[in-house]
């Protein structure tokens, strides 16, 4: 059997979804482009489903979580998922709190190689920011003189991928 399809019952005293309150730095006036650490990759559940969605790194946040939609994408299956309410506290000091699911087993790796990496339990979010505009492509990296060694290890942008995934500190 698969987890049950999460609930999106989130409490918000910001009544803003996530997608609606990402931050964006706009540098138009000085035609600079911001690249965040958003990263194309290829996701699976414990039954060998996998996914190709985009990643963001996010070394500031203290857990990993998915979008509820990977949930239903990959069929995790029940044991791998648990019934969890947490609270969601933002740089604004606003807390949510979210029901939703611990999901086990689930490992991620680029799709620039093959060594798959098991991630930590990951919670469930209904949103996660959508940063998918801000994904460097190989071109782009070429054009930065101190990082462009670094342009062969960069997967080429594929409009058509969603946020799925945030993996945190943990």
């Amino acid at each position: 059997r698969n987890c049950p399809n999460p609930e999106s019952n989130v409490t918000q005293e910001a009544s803003h979804s996530a997608r609606n309150m990402r931050t964006s730095l706009s540098c138009e006036r000085h035609n600079v482009k911001i690249y965040s650490k958003t990263v194309p990759v290829e996701i699976r559940s414990s039954n060998g489903k996998s996914t190709t969605c985009l990643a963001i790194i996010d070394e500031q946040s203290s857990r990993t979580f998915i979008d509820e939609k990977l949930m239903n994408l990959l069929s995790v299956p029940e044991n791998d998922c648990t019934s969890n309410v947490y609270t969601l506290r933002t740089l604004n000091r606003l807390n949510s709190t979210v029901h939703g699911y611990s999901v086990q087993k689930l490992s991620a790796r680029s799709t620039k190689n093959g060594k798959w990496i098991n991630l930590p339990p990951a919670l469930t979010h209904p949103s996660l920011p959508d940063t998918s505009g801000e994904t460097a492509s190989p071109q782009a990296v070429r054009s930065i003189s101190h990082i462009r060694r670094f342009s062969s290890s960069f997967a080429e942008v594929d409009q058509s991928l969603e946020v799925l995934l945030l993996i945190g500190a943990d």
